[in-house]
């Protein structure tokens, strides 16, 4: 949206306007529908200069960081090689690190992302701007399906198959203790 208006997104998102937004989200880029964003007029600025010299103006832009970790049984599959395509376009080609990421900056919001993964080329596919909240049940279906541990819809139900998600996870990532459950799933999701 604020590429859309011209506009930085960190500053769209720390405007005053958006104050009661920041207090229930804690992150821009996962809001959920129905959140209101306000963006204020794009303020201009004026400079002055001699007729005679060149001025050069750049735009700025904050680049957009993907990073998409992938593990077989849990173990990182380093050093595989891989190719990203953002909305049907191949944009990079290399190795996965030694924790099996792949890291890129982007400019622009792609839709998706598709990974081909390894000598076999396993594609992986990936809806880009689409999670919704941690503090939403479906924000946590959603963490949980992408982490292996839940297999039903991503909506706000609270069903048997997700609470035995939940319980699996606690179990083998919380030692138990369901007081970690929010923090250690933000953490092993990476967002």
């Amino acid at each position: 949206l604020s590429k859309e208006a011209g506009l930085v997104g960190e500053a769209v998102w720390k405007h005053d306007l958006n104050a009661d937004l920041r207090s229930y989200r804690r992150h821009p880029n996962i809001l959920l529908s129905g959140d209101k964003i306000e963006i204020a007029e794009k303020e201009g600025k004026v400079a002055s200069s001699d007729s005679n010299r060149t001025v050069r103006f750049l735009r700025k832009d904050i680049p957009i960081l993907v990073r998409l970790r992938f593990t077989r049984f849990g173990k990182p599959r380093k050093d595989e090689d891989y190719e990203l395509l953002l909305d049907g376009r191949t944009v990079a080609k290399g190795k996965l690190d030694a924790d099996g990421q792949l890291v890129g900056k982007l400019q622009a919001v792609p839709k998706e992302a598709v990974v081909y993964l390894g000598v076999r080329r396993r594609c992986h596919r990936f809806k880009l701007g689409h999670l919704p909240p941690v503090s939403e049940i479906c924000g946590v279906k959603a963490r949980l399906l992408n982490l292996n541990y839940y297999s039903g819809a991503v909506d706000d139900d609270v069903d048997d198959a997700y609470n035995q998600a939940v319980s699996r996870f606690i179990k083998y990532n919380c030692g138990g203790d369901s007081d970690k459950f929010f923090a250690e799933l933000v953490k092993r999701h990476g967002s």
